[in-house]
């Protein structure tokens, strides 16, 4: 958020609710105030844009907008720049040494963690285990870490629905698996408890049909988009922003997600609460759907979704 703020030019590469973002770093709405800085927007949403649904969000104030797919703008802007080097490159190996940029991240997770991981955590654990492996992720929770993203391909991750639903994760996990039945790739949905809770009969669907896959919840015990947002709306209004759980917490009694995958016809373990019993977990799923079964996993963890690292394990991280 500091970055937009500052920031002389922005490029945005298909940005979901690109309006939106900037509401919440620059402080009030682009549509009245536009930002004080060059924004070119690259994408074809303006195919969705429809005055009568208005799902489509709030629209960007770009200065230039640009209507193509963003990896093909991509292409011709490397090629474009890069056109003093494009004749070395193109006849020269490649060079030794090179990385994808997050291999210089170590997967910091302790194993002493006993009540709970951070979201950091467990996606360091998903990332390491996905390390070396054709893995796609059908979905992945609100807040789950850039550096956990090490994608190879157009499989490696399927990406959400686009409209900030909940509910329709494990419908969409299930269905990648279908489409991915037999093809040797070990299909997962990383997905919330919220959205596991109200799509969980899609589950059967996958017993019933023998779809191989593999569900991970990331169990924070809450609807914590919509605690954030009753936040942000208490403080507008002047009320008490300790209450934003009201309505929210999925807590007290705790719900059983692992009894719930079980009675879908899913096999599950205990919950894990540290990164070591998540790596087992993981590990024994892998065998279980490479075999043609379904395997469910309960990872807590802590409340919320804004730790970005390990030097914020204290919950101090800010929100987004």
């Amino acid at each position: 958020m500091a970055l937009i703020e500052k920031a002389d030019l922005i490029i945005s590469m298909d940005w979901l609710d690109l309006a939106g973002v900037f509401r919440l770093a620059l402080g009030q709405a682009q549509t009245q105030t536009p930002a004080d800085k060059t924004i070119i927007h690259c994408s074809v949403d303006s195919y969705r844009t429809n005055g009568w649904s208005m799902d489509h969000q709030a629209l960007p104030a770009v200065d230039i907008p640009i209507h193509a797919e963003p990896d093909q703008f991509i292409l011709q802007l490397l090629d474009e720049i890069g056109s003093d080097k494009s004749s070395k490159t193109k006849t020269s190996p490649e060079p030794k040494g090179l990385s994808h940029w997050n291999e210089r991240i170590t997967p910091t997770a302790p194993t002493s963690r006993q009540a709970s991981m951070t979201l950091w955590e467990m996606a360091m654990a998903v990332r390491d285990f996905a390390k070396n492996r054709q893995v796609t992720f059908a979905r992945l929770p609100i807040g789950w870490p850039g550096e956990a993203y090490e994608f190879d391909g157009p499989l490696s991750f399927l990406g959400n629905d686009g409209g900030g639903a909940v509910g329709t994760g494990p419908g969409h996990t299930i269905g990648a698996a279908l489409a991915l039945k037999d093809s040797g790739r070990l299909t997962i949905g990383v997905i919330g408890d919220g959205d596991y809770l109200m799509g969980v009969n899609a589950l059967w669907t996958a017993a019933h049909l023998e779809i191989p896959v593999m569900i991970v919840v990331a169990d924070n015990r809450s609807y914590f988009n919509d605690e954030m947002h009753q936040e942000r709306v208490a403080e507008m209004r002047g009320r008490p922003a300790q209450n934003r759980w009201i309505g929210q917490r999925i807590d007290d009694p705790r719900v059983d997600l692992v009894a719930m995958a079980r009675a879908q016809g899913f096999e599950a373990d205990a919950p894990v609460t540290t990164t070591d019993a998540l790596a087992k977990s993981l590990k024994r799923g892998a065998e279980i759907v490479n075999r043609g079964g379904r395997y469910f996993i309960d990872s807590v963890v802590e409340p919320g979704y804004a730790d970005t690292g390990p030097d914020q394990r204290s919950g101090a991280g800010k929100k987004v």
